[in-house]
Order: structure tokens, then C-alpha cells, then sequence
């Protein structure tokens, strides 16, 4: 009979550090993470002639806790009202 506790503990790390995971005004960008954004979001930028103000690009890899932010103030707005 196969044990798989090793994969329950892995689990159980994880989601202690999931539920320990804080996104605030103080959470650090992962710096690896963060370059290759960067460079997908000029790469973007000059292939549709984009500039910087119309982009903002947020990512949150939840299975490392990584985070990534690129213009992370800007505001974005859309809503859809019908009768």
C-alpha cells in the first residue's frame, strides 16, 4: 500500500503560506517575476503603439506567491447597464 502523506504535508505548507499571505501597499514584487512583465509589456506597447499610459498589468501567481505590478494605480472602470 502507497502512503502519499509527503503530498498532504506539501499541501498543508502551502496552504499555510497561502492563508499567511498579505497583498497591501507594503507587499514586494518578486524581481524575477517582475523584469519578464516588464519586457511582455513593452514588447506589447511597441507592437500595437502603445504608451505607458495605456497600460496596467497586475499578476499573482498563487502557486509561488509571487507578485508583479506594473502601473499598479492606475484605475480602470467599465461597466454595462441595460434595461
Amino acid at each position: 500500500m502507497n502512503s502519499l502523506t509527503g503530498c498532504s504535508s506539501l499541501e498543508s505548507a502551502h496552504q499555510r503560506a497561502f492563508e499567511g499571505y498579505a497583498l497591501n501597499f507594503d507587499t514586494l514584487v518578486d524581481a524575477p517575476l517582475q523584469s519578464k512583465v516588464e519586457a511582455i509589456d513593452a514588447r506589447l506597447r511597441a507592437t500595437f503603439g502603445m504608451t505607458t499610459a495605456q497600460t496596467a498589468v497586475e499578476v499573482l501567481d498563487l502557486q509561488r506567491l509571487r507578485l508583479s505590478m506594473i502601473r499598479p494605480d492606475r484605475i480602470e472602470y467599465a461597466a454595462i447597464w441595460s434595461r
